[in-house]
Formats: C-alpha cells, structure tokens, sequence
C-alpha cells in the first residue's frame, strides 16, 4: 500500500467527512490509500462520533490528517477538512464508499477531459442485497445516468474542485443543512458561470443503506429540506412543489422504465411519502411567521 507524498503542497487533497461509520471506515481508508498515484493528501474530519471511529483513524495517524470536529452537518464539517488541506484540487469522497487504485488519476484525466469547473465521477453500488439498497441505487442513477454529460448539481461521493475555486465561492454553507448541501453548494456554482462535468468511467463503490427506516429518514429529511432551500435552486418554493407532483404522477411511466422488475411498488410508495414529507414542510413554511421564513 502506497503511502501519499509528504510534502508542502501536493497536487490533491482527499477530503473525507465521517462520524459513526466504524464498521466500514477502514475498508474506506484502505483503499483511498492504495492508490498508484502519490502525489496527495489524506485528510479526514471526524465529526462528534461516538463508536471507534476515532480509534481506527489513529491506526492511520502517519498516513492521514485527522481533524476532530463538532459540527453535526456534512457541508461545515467538509469545510474544515478543506481548511486543513494543501493541495492544488480538493477531491470529495464520502466515509462509506470505497476506491479503485486509479481512482486519483482517473478523476484527474476526467477532469482535464471535461474541461469544467468541477468534476462528479460515477457510482456503483456495493450490493444489492434487498429491494431498499437496489431502490437507492437505481434512484441515483435516474440522477446521474449511465454516459458523460454536463450535469446541474452534484453528489459529494466522488467530486474534484480545485481549492481556490471552493473558497472563492465560501465552501458549503454554514448552517446546519441536514441533506442537500451539495445541491445548494452546485447551484451557486452555476450561479456565478460554472460548470459540472460528470463522468461515471471513474467510479466508486458505494454502500447504500440496506434497512427500510434509515433509509426513509434519509428521503424524507432531503425532501423537507429540499423545499427549504428551493428558492436557493433557482425554484420558487410553489412552483418547485408542483414540478415535483408532476414527476410524481408520472410515476406509471417512469419507475418501470427505470427500476428493476419487481420493485415498482416499493418505488411508487417511496416516491409517495417522499412528496408527502415535501408538501407538509411547504404548508408549514407557509404558517411560520413572517420574521421566521426564510429571505
């Protein structure tokens, strides 16, 4: 196993959040290191974990930047990994994915051969071991898709930007966005003229949630927060409620032609609940206060 290069500036920083995910952590950690290129930096921003988290990472202290933070959200403590980084392009990975030994150079060509100003790589799953694991997969890769192509917004598990970029625009933001930071962060990009290059020929593995209620959690707080930060997408917070019920009724159509055979009922009920959760937080947004709606 490689150990990255040791120096004042290299060329990448992997930036990789995390916070109580000792049970896969070290197969992460193993192959981010693994890679056959060496000109980068590990860092890794343990966020208020209560398992061995911070145990396994000290395993790794030589190899590894370890910051320790409080900042229960994803985008904050992303930024701290980033204010801890030296390289020239910070590479965003999640704590639960795993990496081909090429991935590094990989995001680099891809990044080179996009020509954009961040590149999102792709994604696999790590298995299929039930219908909920197999639903997330395949509700990504709705997303994403299957070529090449400038997309709007990214997911954080496989992303390069360079550094002076990422603080040009002031990271993530700050407040405690529970889901949907990494839209909010994409839409500001294109915002002030950037563009997103994905590529999925550079992929890594994912473990998408394999139980029913985590899962759902998971759906449901992206779909309020979603509604949230609309006018933030570009959206008004109505008209970006509607676009969504019209996605939803075309659910007959669009899940078989998506999904694998046999999931479409739990499709149609996921889809279901989640614009549910997303129609109650509109309503309620509408019945806070004037002072406590957002601007």
């Amino acid at each position: 196993m490689e150990t990255p290069v040791a120096n004042s500036s290299p060329l990448v920083s992997v930036v990789i959040p995390t916070h109580n995910r000792a049970d896969v952590l070290e197969e992460s950690i193993v192959s981010i290191l693994g890679q056959n290129f060496d000109d980068y930096e590990v860092v890794f921003v343990n966020d208020s974990s209560t398992d061995s988290t911070a145990e396994i990472l000290s395993k790794y202290s030589d190899r590894v930047q370890i910051v320790e933070v409080k900042c229960g959200a994803p985008g904050p403590t992303r930024n701290r990994g980033v204010g801890k980084a030296r390289g020239r392009y910070i590479l965003f990975i999640d704590d639960d994915c795993t990496v081909p030994a090429d991935w590094i150079s990989g995001m680099l060509a891809a990044h080179h051969r996009g020509g954009c100003d961040v590149t999102a790589g792709g994604v696999q799953s790590h298995g299929f071991s039930n219908a909920i694991e197999t639903y997330l997969y395949f509700r990504h890769r709705i997303i994403f898709g299957d070529h090449p192509k400038r997309v709007k917004s990214v997911t954080m598990m496989s992303v390069l930007i360079e550094r002076s970029l990422f603080l040009q625009l002031g990271g993530f933001v700050e407040e405690s966005l529970r889901a949907c930071e990494d839209w909010e962060f994409s839409a500001r990009l294109r915002a002030q003229g950037g563009e997103i290059y994905y590529d999925p020929s550079v992929s890594v593995i994912h473990r998408f949630q394999t139980t029913y209620k985590p899962a759902l959690q998971r759906l449901l707080t992206s779909a309020r927060v979603g509604i949230q930060i609309a006018p933030r997408l570009g959206y008004g917070r109505l008209r970006y409620l509607l676009r969504s019920w019209a996605v939803f009724a075309g659910c007959p159509i669009w899940i078989p032609r998506y999904f694998p055979p046999g999931l479409y009922v739990l499709a149609t009920y996921l889809e279901f609940r989640i614009i549910l959760a997303r129609t109650a937080a509109y309503f309620a947004m509408l019945l806070k206060r004037p002072e406590e709606k957002e601007t």
